[in-house]
């Protein structure tokens, strides 16, 4: 939007939802810059390295005995490669809101079931690539998942499959992925019918290993009030559109959820961003101040329509 425009004026005009116009079409702007820069800014920190993993991490290896590293560096580079699947997912579902928001009319559904999901793939990523973790958490972290991840996908093979034959190879996959991390001298623990939420290494102590959603975005995004609660529960599967009581039935959106839909994956992509950058120890650029700048400008947007509804004594 250009800086000579008038904010109220470009506030008056309102869609058929009696959103205003404003934050449907700059949400939809910011959603695409994001992906954009996003995707240059991780181009350029993959292009600093040819490492399969961080150095600061192949270090932390280097310090269990010699006949588990070859293990170990295997499920670190499992742990890369599902954190780049974090990143892809997040950033399919984030261009989703942006498709969403440029729909007429648009689906019933919520965007910020798009949100969450975009925000829960981030914060994975996050949860592998923390530097601050240490070696052994990290390893753990990626065997925990990448197990349970195929076992997840062996009860999707049965339920939809039928028979389990047909879908062998995810068997064979978890067979597989369980005796790598038995070599590396890992063990888990189920808790509670969860699996895998506990984990250790051979002469190391337990370790928590499946990801707390609420404890991830806390630490990853603490700008975001609310952060993961916002995008979940009754509003994850509530619909997008709901009819409030103006006697004609019509039915409206609340602008609140286009603003959060289309914020937590800016502020996810740059907690991924400097997550990564830590990481890997290079330089990521400026994306994360510009999206800083970028979210300013759409707050102020927002916050100049909830102050237009007060200054005509309409509660918002």
């Amino acid at each position: 939007m250009s800086e000579d425009i008038d904010l109220n004026d470009y506030m008056k005009g309102s869609n058929y939802l009696g959103v205003p116009v404003a934050l449907v079409d700059s949400g939809r702007r910011l959603i695409e810059w994001t992906v954009s820069e996003f995707g240059s800014a991780m181009k350029g920190l993959h292009d600093q390295t040819d490492r399969t993993i961080p150095s600061a991490l192949n270090s932390g290896i280097m310090e269990f005995p010699r006949e588990r590293r070859s293990y170990l560096r295997k499920i670190a580079e499992q742990g890369v490669m599902m954190s780049t699947m974090a990143v892809h997912h997040m950033l399919d579902h984030a261009s989703a809101i942006g498709r969403v928001l440029s729909e007429e009319p648009m689906p019933l559904w919520s965007p910020l079931s798009l949100s969450r999901v975009a925000l829960e793939s981030g914060l994975q990523a996050c949860y592998l690539s923390d530097s601050s973790a240490g070696a052994e958490t990290l390893v753990l972290r990626a065997a925990a998942m990448y197990i349970g991840m195929l076992e997840e996908q062996d009860k999707l093979a049965n339920l939809f499959a039928g028979e389990k034959g047909e879908l062998g190879h995810t068997v064979k996959q978890c067979d597989q992925a369980k005796a790598l991390a038995s070599r590396a001298g890992m063990e888990f623990i189920e808790r509670k019918g969860r699996v895998r939420s506990v984990g250790y290494i051979a002469g190391g102590s337990q370790v928590n290993v499946e990801m707390n959603a609420t404890d991830a975005a806390n630490k990853w995004v603490p700008e975001m009030t609310g952060a993961y609660s916002l995008g979940s529960g009754s509003t994850h599967a509530g619909f997008w559109l709901t009819i409030h009581s103006f006697g004609d039935g019509n039915l409206r959106s609340d602008p609140s959820l286009i603003v959060n839909a289309v914020t937590t994956p800016v502020h996810v992509c740059r907690a991924v961003v400097t997550a990564m950058r830590d990481f890997w120890g290079v330089d990521a650029g400026n994306f994360t101040d510009a999206a800083e700048v970028k979210l300013r400008r759409y707050y102020a947007i927002y916050l100049t329509w909830k102050s237009s509804l007060k200054a005509n004594g309409v509660v918002g």
